[in-house]
Parts: C-alpha cells; structure tokens; sequence
C-alpha cells in the first residue's frame, strides 16, 4: 500500500523488538532487585515479630510504659537484623541462578571462567602449605613450591574441562531460567503500562 509509513532504514520493521541486555547486567539487576525486595520484607517482618513480642515483655514487667518501650525497642532491633538478613538471603537467592549463568555461558566460557576459579582456590591452598612448609623444621619451600605449581596447573586443566562440560551441557538450561525469571518480574510491570 502506498499509504504505510517506514520509520527505519529498507528492510528494518518499523517497531523493532529492544534487543535483550548482556547476560551480566540481567543478573546484575535481578540480583539487586531480590536484595532490596527481600531485605524490605523480612525487616518489615521482623520488626512486627520482635515489636510485639517487647511490648509483651515490657508490659509484663513495667506497665503501659514498659509496653510502648518495649514495642518500640523491639520493632527498631528486629527491622535492623531483619534488614541485614534479608538482604544477604535476597542476594543469595537473586546470585544462584545468575551466577552459574554468567559462568557457564557457553563451553568456552565456561572453560576459562571455571578454570580460573579453579586455579585460584588451588593457589590459595598452596598458599597455606607454602606457609606450612616455611615453618622451622619444614619440608623446605621449593618442594612446596613445586607441589603448589603442580595443583595449580591441575586446577587449570581440569577446571576447565569441567566448565567447558558443564557450560554444554547445563549453560542454557542456566540461561531458560534467568529469562524465565526475567519476563516473570516484568509480566505486571508491562501489564500497569499496557492500561
């Protein structure tokens, strides 16, 4: 028809689809928005637990007064330490899926990823026999060296054989599960703009 309007270049559609964000920004956001959801809950549900509890412990023991101070006292103590817990769960909670995401994105990224982590908690543990061996009456320290180099070249290889399985075989289940999740948090969001 010759009456359609083009707004993009030849052969773009006119409304194209945004394109999806990098995998790492997607964890990013989720994992921020579980902390702040979770930790406003559980503060909001630890501060009515613990407030009522001191009101009824302060009004056992000291009247109205002791009630309201202990409601009060109560209500600040378990809304700080409900804050803090809920804010490490929400992390934690938000990091799983998107952590072993991002880790597994991929075989070769998978490979490189685990095999560095590998690598790392090798040489931290060489680090303590390294000190162990330093110690007087010690083995001696380059035979400890030598054991160290050796772990951490096997961490390395088999880090990375197993990142590299691991992000054939479990990589896109990992990501199904992040985007999943995604179009679930926006599904209401997009359902308020759509009115």
């Amino acid at each position: 028809m010759a009456e359609e309007l083009h707004t993009g270049p030849s052969g773009m559609p006119a409304n194209p689809e945004t394109p999806p964000r990098p995998l790492a920004m997607r964890v990013l956001r989720r994992v921020l928005y579980s902390t702040a959801r979770t930790a406003l809950a559980v503060a909001l549900f630890g501060a009515l637990i613990v407030g009522v509890l001191g009101g009824v412990y302060g009004g056992l023991h000291q009247g109205i007064v002791g009630a309201s101070f202990g409601a009060a006292c109560g209500a600040i103590l378990g809304g700080c330490v409900g804050l803090v817990a809920g804010a490490i769960l929400g992390a934690f909670s938000g990091l799983v899926a998107g952590v072993l995401a991002w880790v597994f994105d991929g075989p070769w990224k998978g490979a490189l990823r685990c095999g560095a982590v590998f690598a790392a908690l090798m040489g931290l543990i060489g680090l303590g026999v390294v000190i162990a061996a330093s110690a007087p009456g010690g083995a001696g320290v380059g035979h400890a060296l030598t054991v160290v180099l050796l772990g951490v070249a096997t961490g390395v290889v088999g880090g990375a054989a197993l990142g590299a399985f691991l992000g054939w075989l479990a990589g896109p289940i990992f990501r199904e599960l992040v985007q999943e999740l995604d179009e679930r948090r926006a599904e209401p969001v997009d359902g308020l703009r759509s009115r």
